[in-house]
């Protein structure tokens, strides 16, 4: 009843913020930005919804000049149902709140290294997503984060994670694998951020030596199955992480190379067009 309420207040203060209306400061390459600071970018919602599979560039050039995209900003990727993939670069420290909220066409997310917050709500509703890796440098996943993602069902917390918030698992009912890397448990802020069956049916692993710390914390100690994994599964599961990286980027760069031969194929037949008239008009 709790989760009901405040899923409701949590909607409708979202809708409010929603009717306002989106501003950007540029658009590069179908990506829309706004200037943070003397050297940043974060990336923002523009004036069309995302769609497709999204490559992120650690650096933008405007107006002659060069910026990091450090930020995903507040929901800049918001019911962007048609959206089928995104590289997040590594150039990113934040995810901000509500950001990939109700993406429900994700399926896979791999956060970055250097990221180190997922804000409230960031994944949110993304329905379609089955597996998440979380970077080594997160210390904060915020409450929502990834609540009513109902296909996820394997995800990785990094080893700097100190807290999780209210709800972050809230109705992900598929959840069967939580790999939990930290050695020190992370700090549960509220009662809620696992669901009831999450105790009895998700299968928790934690470093080796670590399963007594997680048995001797109030929430942890609560999921019936808990197990030990050594180093060396630790280095699979990251090296597995970014190899699901690595090939997400590669399908991405032959999509754009084959959109991008489409469009010189389509520029160069215009171009034959125009030149063949030409020649026409000119023998009359």
């Amino acid at each position: 009843m709790k989760y009901l309420k405040l899923k409701s207040l949590f909607t409708a203060l979202l809708c409010l913020f929603c009717t306002s209306s989106w501003a950007y400061d540029c658009e590069v390459n179908g990506i829309y930005y706004n200037r943070t600071s003397v050297t940043d970018f974060e990336v923002t919602s523009g004036d069309k919804k995302y769609t497709g599979d999204i490559v992120i560039p650690e650096n933008v050039t405007y107006n002659g000049r060069t910026f990091k995209v450090t930020t995903i900003g507040n929901y800049a990727f918001y019911g962007c149902t048609g959206l089928t993939s995104v590289i997040i670069p590594d150039n990113v420290a934040t995810i901000e709140s509500g950001a990939f909220y109700g993406c429900t066409a994700l399926s896979i997310i791999s956060i970055p290294n250097n990221v180190k917050s997922i804000e409230d709500a960031a994944f949110r509703g993304c329905t379609g997503l089955t597996t998440v890796s979380i970077g080594n440098n997160v210390t904060w996943i915020g409450n929502y984060a990834f609540c009513d993602c109902t296909a996820l069902t394997a995800i990785t917390i990094g080893p700097s994670v100190t807290s999780i918030g209210d709800y972050v698992f809230a109705a992900c009912n598929s959840l069967a694998v939580l790999n939990c890397l930290p050695t020190i448990p992370p700090t549960i802020s509220g009662s809620s951020s696992f669901d009831s069956p999450h105790y009895t049916w998700t299968d928790v692993y934690v470093p080796m030596g670590c399963r007594s710390k997680y048995q001797n914390e109030a929430y942890w100690k609560k999921f019936i199955s808990t197990s030990e994994f050594d180093m060396a599964t630790m280095s699979a599961l990251s090296a597995t992480a970014e190899k699901a990286k690595d090939i997400v980027k590669a399908e991405n760069a032959t999509k754009e190379q084959t959109v991008n031969n489409a469009k010189a194929s389509k520029t160069t037949t215009k171009a034959k067009k125009q030149s063949s008239r030409s020649r026409s008009r000119r023998r009359r």
